[in-house]
Parts: C-alpha cells; structure tokens; sequence
C-alpha cells in the first residue's frame, strides 16, 4: 500500500506541475464514476481476467474509454462495414480516433456474390465521411478523427488519391461563389472526403518501379488478377500534386513498418490511427502520455534533468499499463488484443521549445543530436521498465523476433547518440527480455499532442517547430485563443543577448 501512495503522489505531481499528460480521452472519460457518480450507457467490451475473454458492457464510466488510439479492420461484407461505422461513432463519441486498411473492399464494377456489381470503395468512404463531420469526438466540441488507408495496387487508387482534391476544389468554387467558408461553413458540409487523413500503402517493390516509371498493376480484389495498369511514377505523381494541393494523402511504407513489426506472427501492420504515429495489428488500441521537454530543462545552463526524465518515464509507463485493463474497448476484438499486445504510446512535446530555451536553430546538426538523445534516451528508459513489469506479470510479446527488432534500436543508438548510458541500457534490455519477454508489443511513439500541448502549456507542439510567434487559434466549438510563445525571451538569453536587448525584443514580439 505504501508504494501505491508513493506512486499516486508522484503521479498527482506530474500531472499537475504540467511535467507530463495522458491523452485527451482519460481526461474527458476517466474518473467520472467516481466522482459524480454517472454511469451513462455503453456497447463497449472490457477485458475480464477471469473469463479468459472480453465481457460486454452497460455502463461508460465504470470501465471508460482510456485510449485516444485505434486500428480496426473491414471486411468485404456489408455487415462488416457498418460494424465498422458504429464502431468509428462509439469511439469518437468519447474522444478517440480510428483508422483503417479498406483495401479489402472491391472496387466499383467488381462483381458481387449475388449477381450485379459493387458501387465501390468510395461509395462507402463518403457514408464514413459524412457520419464522422455528423459525431464529433467527445460528444461536445473535439472533431471526430480518422484515417483512411488505400494500399497502392487498390483498383480504385486513383480515384481515391484525387478525391480530397476535387472536393476541396468544389469548396473553393463555392467559396467564390459567396458560400461560407471555414470549417464549419456551409461549402465544406456540402463536399465529401474532409473528415479524414488518407495515405496510401505502397511497397518496396512499388518504390523499386517508380524511377523507371515500370508498368504496375491494380488488381481486383477477389481473383487477384491485374485489371489495369499504369505507370508507378506517374501513380507517384498523382499522389505528389494531390499532397500539394490538399495536403493529403500521406505515404505509409509498408515493408519498412513490418520490418520494425516485434510479433508478425499474430498479423500484418496494415494501417495506423488518425495521425499515423501508432502502426500495429488491426483491432487494436494504444493509450498515450507525453512528456513536456521545457520541464526538464535546468535554466541559466544548466543543463538537462535527465534523472527526473528518467522517473517520470518511469511513472507514466506504469500509469499506462494500468490503464490497459481498466479501460472499455468498442468491440471484443480490440479489448482482447489490447490486453494480449498492451502497446503504449509514450511521448513528447515542445521539443521546438525546447530547442529554442537552448538558443539551437530547429534545423541544425545539434537539434538533430538533441532529438535523438531525447528520443533514444526515451525508448531505452521505456523498453526497460517494460521489461521489469514483465519479469513480474508476465510478457505480451518474447522470442527470436523481438530480439531482433531491440538489436535494431540498440545499433541505431550506437550509431547516432552520444549517451553512453542509454546504449547500455538498451543493451541491458536486450539480454534481460531474453529470459522475460517484454510486457508490451510498442512503448514510445511521438504524437501531435494538439490539446494536451495545451494543457501543458507547450510553446510548440509534438515534434514542430513554431510557425509563429503570436498565433490564433479558432476553437472548433466557437471562439478563438491568443497564444504566445513563451520561450523567447529564455531563447534570447541562451543566445547571449543582454537583459535591456531582451526586454526591447521581448517588447517588439508582443
């Protein structure tokens, strides 16, 4: 008992002192039982140790939604696609986000069981698109967030990589034509395809064919035959002038992802959550934490608390790991995944903060030897702890392959950071899990953090550099917020500047 009072207390600092958070869900869901009392209502599933299996759910708080990540898969049926959809709407009803590989669904033209042809993977993707504009995410003002995955050999590839574009180019039309704009203005509401983030899988072979601009095929997607071909480059192409214009979609690359994959046995990575930071199984769930950089930073030089990095990494992954089981899931799938794998996503943010307290360019040579100490030193810190609640509770994840994927990490750090701590400790790991295994599948990742940034009160977010020094931010519920980049002036100083020069800058900027 004792060490459960020291470790809320530590936990309690943490949080408030705004060293670290979890993710916006735990924030939104957890805690509400207990202290007011509501239950709500709820479909979801919970992980029952006892049963061996997920148990169905009737109340939302007793066991809340604590994960702000999913990866669902689809099936090519009907009841499994709009499984799918009250799945996406369970999820963003309580703040989380969903992505999903729909290269499984035939493309328009292909024929179906019972005769006739299917109206196409984007018939549904706008069904999608119009249900996750309709919910949004936490049932109050936080927009519903979603990922499409389309792999490259998809019959519809292209369609998909232009559809955004096209969409958004209908928008800007009625726009000019004196249609409210904005986010929640009436042009957007009239177009489909704005309330994803669409990436496209592609393969090393695709990357092989592309600078030569070799034929490549699109195949249907029962009998697996090529019912078009296109040159990869110019498939390349399309996808770069669609990014330039809308920004989407992204690159995932597939046989870089599974070579890094700790259990391929159990599956395929076949698409990531919203943001793209979180790649692992279908059905499953991953809560984050991240860590605010600047609260580790000693002022005036003095360099880095890496001790209290250390405890803090420490603390967060513990709390996450509870959280595991503790949580509800939206389907029985994701809860016995999630308690079999436990992937954790720890973080951090105002790295571009940080970076500038220290009087570093974002983009330099020791920025890019800062990021990977933070990040290594990070993981390693992360992977260790794993380990020894592993030895304790048991693994989700051991054997010949997770061996091999840590001897990456540990060479990536011997060959980039210059801690020599961190080297040994991931080398520690390496021949501890050995013998134990690990407790979870995944450990660190490196998320937006676009509102827990916030309440941390980041100077930047994530891993980004600040756009600007004075920035207004519209609130997707109304309104706007001012905010100001506070490290300016510690920036300044770290540069040499002298106290009256500093106060006359300082002066200028706001």
């Amino acid at each position: 008992m004792r060490s459960a009072r020291v470790f809320e207390a530590e936990l309690s600092y943490i949080l408030l002192h705004q060293i670290a958070s979890f993710n916006s869900p735990v924030y939104f869901n957890v805690g509400v039982f207990p202290s007011y009392g509501t239950l709500g209502t709820s479909e979801n599933f919970v992980y029952d140790p006892a049963a061996g299996r997920a148990r169905a759910l009737t109340s939302a708080y007793l066991h809340p939604q604590a994960s702000a990540c999913f990866i669902q898969d689809v099936r090519d049926d009907l009841m499994s696609i709009f499984d799918l959809l009250k799945n996406e709407a369970k999820l963003f009803k309580y703040g989380s986000g969903t992505g999903t590989n729909f290269s499984r669904l035939r493309a328009k033209g292909e024929p179906l069981d019972a005769g006739g042809e299917s109206t196409g993977l984007l018939s549904y993707l706008e069904i999608f698109d119009k249900a996750a504009h309709a919910i949004k995410s936490g049932g109050t003002t936080r927009r519903a967030a979603k990922m499409v995955v389309l792999d490259a050999d998809h019959p519809e590839i292209v369609e998909f990589v232009r559809w955004k574009m096209n969409e958004e180019r209908k928008a800007r039309v009625l726009i000019a034509a004196g249609i409210s704009g904005g986010m929640d203005g009436e042009a957007f509401r009239t177009v489909s395809g704005q309330n994803s983030n669409n990436s496209v899988r592609v393969t090393d072979e695709f990357m092989g064919k592309v600078a030569g601009n070799d034929a490549w095929g699109l195949r249907a997607r029962r009998t697996g035959e090529v019912v078009r071909w296109l040159g990869a480059g110019d498939l390349l192409r399309e996808m770069a002038r669609a990014a330039w214009d809308c920004a989407d979609p992204g690159l995932q690359f597939h046989d870089t992802i599974q070579r890094w994959h700790v259990c391929p046995e159990a599956g395929e990575i076949r698409s990531s959550n919203p943001c793209s930071e979180f790649m692992f199984l279908d059905d499953t769930a991953c809560n984050l934490a991240s860590l605010n950089l600047v609260a580790f930073r000693r002022p005036g030089g003095g360099g880095f608390d890496w001790p209290a990095f250390r405890q803090t990494v420490r603390i967060m992954l513990l709390a996450q790991e509870i959280l595991v089981d503790y949580a509800s899931y939206p389907s029985a799938a994701i809860a016995e995944n999630s308690h079999r794998f436990r992937p954790l996503g720890l973080g951090y943010a105002n790295l571009g903060g940080f970076l500038m307290r220290e009087g570093v360019a974002y983009e330099s040579d020791e920025a890019a030897l800062w990021t990977g100490r933070l990040t290594s030193a990070m993981h390693a810190l992360a992977l260790e702890m794993s380990q020894e609640i592993a030895a304790v509770h048991g693994s989700s994840v051991r054997g010949a392959r997770v061996q091999e994927v840590l001897e990456r990490h540990a060479l990536a750090a011997e060959e980039s950071v210059d801690l020599p701590w961190v080297r040994e400790s991931l080398r520690t790991t390496l021949a501890k899990s050995s013998r134990t295994g690990l407790r979870h599948a995944q450990v660190t990742l490196i998320a937006p953090t676009g509102t827990i940034g916030l309440l941390m009160d980041c100077d930047t977010l994530g891993i980004e550099p600040d756009f600007a020094l004075i920035k207004r931010k519209h609130m997707s519920g109304g309104g706007e917020l001012v905010l100001m980049n506070g490290s300016v002036g510690e920036g300044l100083k770290s540069l040499g500047y002298d106290a009256s020069s500093v106060e006359s800058i300082m002066a200028y900027v706001n």
